[in-house]
């Protein structure tokens, strides 16, 4: 009997899981029909009816054990919602890498998005990786903040996102952007959590970044050689001129996220969400992640294109490539994560480019790659 309960609950949670996957997809379609229309935050009636509309998910999708959700929203308040992240979907599982190969530490189910990824598909993705890095900055002591990812583009240059920059930057008196000049800014192209200069490579310029508000991009020069003088810098990953196509939903369009989650601080995302990062952070052994997801939409705002997704990520992901698996070139930079929010516009940032558009609470975005190299000052900076 209580093993029939057992397999009743767990058919009924995989139902439930596949219906909210659907409800993605379509609060995406219906998303597309209103970008243009201004985004608000929330008021005390949609910010209660969204409190419940929460609770609702958690009661059927998270561990029924987890006495904690129905508390964790209660408490948030109306600033808090908006900035606590969510897995969009929870049967998405990220995969540490390590020693050159992947290491599947939360059992993965099958699904169309998480498909096996054949040889061909690991040796090309691992062989990528080798090109992502967490970029980290340190003033005046030997512990390195994570502050995002960053991978190469070109010789000597990483791009990251302008929010992970402003970070890592202060206003010069020509009134433009640079790097601060009381700390040592790097990128660590290192597997684990430990630290070697053969991994380490000097961040020396901030190169370029665009004045556009919400083009969430920038450029950094690197050393092409590792601190420690023994290792080059790994090749560049190549950027996919060609504009996405709106025309979604007629085919599955695959994608792999490489980046730096971070593992090392407290978590402010929901239960759910910090139960699948836990799994990664109590081995203590991993810092590079993969993760498995696809496209929902394409969508242009402001001049240029979002590329809205569903791998699963978290805080220190920002700056990661999106790859596509069929070509596998880098389609777009990831910029920011699903929130507990509806559509919203950020405040201003000091850094116009950091400002974030809007975010969605049914997926992840990031700046496709033929906005970028469409832009006229990154795009001089890129080999084409």
């Amino acid at each position: 009997m209580i093993r029939h309960q057992a397999d009743l609950a767990r058919t009924l949670r995989s139902r439930i899981c596949a219906s909210f996957f659907l409800a993605i997809v379509i609060l995406s379609a219906c998303n597309r029909q209103k970008h243009g229309q201004d985004r608000t935050r929330f008021d005390d009636a949609a910010l209660a009816k969204h409190r419940q509309a929460t609770m609702k998910i958690y009661n059927e999708i998270s561990n029924p054990a987890h006495s904690s959700a129905q508390d964790f929203v209660a408490q948030q308040s109306e600033q808090d919602m908006l900035h606590i992240q969510r897995v969009v979907d929870l049967s998405l599982k990220p995969v540490p890498i390590k020693d050159g190969a992947f290491h599947e530490v939360i059992p993965q189910p099958s699904s169309p998005v998480a498909t096996p990824l054949t040889h061909l598909e690991q040796n090309k993705l691992l062989g990528m990786a080798r090109s992502v890095g967490r970029l980290e900055m340190s003033a005046g002591s030997s512990d390195k903040a994570l502050k995002g990812t960053a991978f190469v583009v070109g010789p000597g240059v990483v791009a990251t996102n302008c929010h992970v920059v402003e970070a890592i930057s202060e206003l010069g008196t020509q009134g433009r952007w640079q790097l601060k000049s009381q700390a040592t800014v790097l990128v660590d192209f290192g597997e684990g959590p430990e630290h070697f200069s053969s991994n380490e490579f000097v961040v020396s310029q901030l190169l370029a970044y665009p004045e556009q508000k919400g083009l969430d991009v920038a450029l950094l020069a690197i050393s092409k050689e590792s601190a420690d003088k023994r290792n080059s810098l790994p090749p560049p990953l190549d950027l996919s001129p060609q504009k996405l196509s709106r025309n979604w939903g007629t085919e599955l369009e695959l994608l792999g996220l490489i980046g730096y989650p971070d593992l090392r601080t407290p978590m402010v995302a929901d239960p759910p969400t910090v139960k699948i990062f836990d799994a990664l952070r109590a081995s203590g052994n991993y810092a590079k992640i993969y993760s498995p997801g696809a496209i929902t939409s394409v969508e242009s705002l402001a001049g240029f294109d979002f590329v809205l997704h569903i791998a699963s990520t978290y805080r220190g992901q920002s700056g990661s490539p999106l790859i596509d698996r069929n070509t596998f070139k880098v389609i777009g930079v990831h910029a920011c994560c699903a929130f507990y929010s509806p559509d919203v516009q950020s405040e201003d940032e000091p850094l116009p480019c950091a400002s974030m558009l809007f975010s969605r609470p049914e997926a992840n975005e990031g700046i496709s790659s033929w906005s970028i190299l469409e832009q006229k000052t990154l795009g001089q900076v890129l080999p084409h």
